[in-house]
């Protein structure tokens, strides 16, 4: 009902309901003091205490329970759902399911792609090993729009591409069920090299692809 004023419905019943016992508290004690006071009244003065202390007494009575109710209320945190015996927030709760933990344990690091051999040196003499020279570009030595880093002649057409357009053309040549297998060379310019976002991209989409990108570790 409060929900499209950004009011916590919960909270607004909580209030009422513990409101409503503190004034019920008041009654109680006004009644309760009342009798009191007619019994003392009676037995005391014979029934001639004035009206206004009577009066009086019945009034303070009733704040005397009003103020009970409602310090037993407030200090145990009220009828709200959610809370502890202290008035506080929700208690966390451990993990589980699709519910966050409260653990501190670092999370799981992503396996990473397994190196994958030189086919120059692996595979045999039935492999046709095509060894196809890509340069890197970074932007600093000539312009590069579109992503596209990475320049590479095919069939004596020389093309620029963008990570995944590279790999779409070398896995039409990249077929190790027919004894085809591509060996990638990477050429860097003046300024660039292996620590280049570029060449990393390229040197790790080849694992995942399983096409060998040959690095300043390995031999031709």
């Amino acid at each position: 009902m409060f929900a499209f004023l950004g009011i916590d419905s919960d909270h607004v019943t909580g209030v009422i309901v513990n409101g409503l016992a503190v004034l019920g508290g008041f009654l109680a004690g006004y009644l309760v003091f009342g009798i009191i006071t007619w019994f003392v009244d009676k037995r005391l003065t014979g029934g001639n205490a004035p009206e206004g202390l009577k009066k009086v007494v019945k009034i303070v009575g009733g704040l005397i329970v009003a103020l009970i109710v409602a310090l037993i209320l407030f200090n145990s945190g009220g009828t709200g759902t959610g809370g502890d015996k202290n008035g506080g927030g929700p208690t966390p709760q451990p993990g589980n399911g699709d519910q966050p933990g409260t653990g501190t344990n670092p999370p799981t690091p992503a396996d990473k792609p397994t190196p994958i051999e030189d086919p120059a040196i692996t595979k045999g003499a039935n492999t046709n090993v095509e060894n196809i020279t890509v340069t890197v570009l970074t932007g600093a030595d000539e312009a590069v729009s579109e992503k596209k880093y990475y320049r590479v002649e095919l069939d004596g057409k020389t093309a620029t591409y963008d990570l995944d357009g590279l790999f779409v053309e070398l896995k039409k040549r990249h077929k190790p069920a027919e004894n085809k297998v591509v060996r990638i060379t990477p050429k860097y310019l003046a300024n660039g090299g292996e620590d280049t976002i570029a060449a990393i991209q390229l040197i790790n989409r080849g694992r995942l692809e399983n096409i060998f990108v040959a690095t300043s570790k390995d031999k031709k």
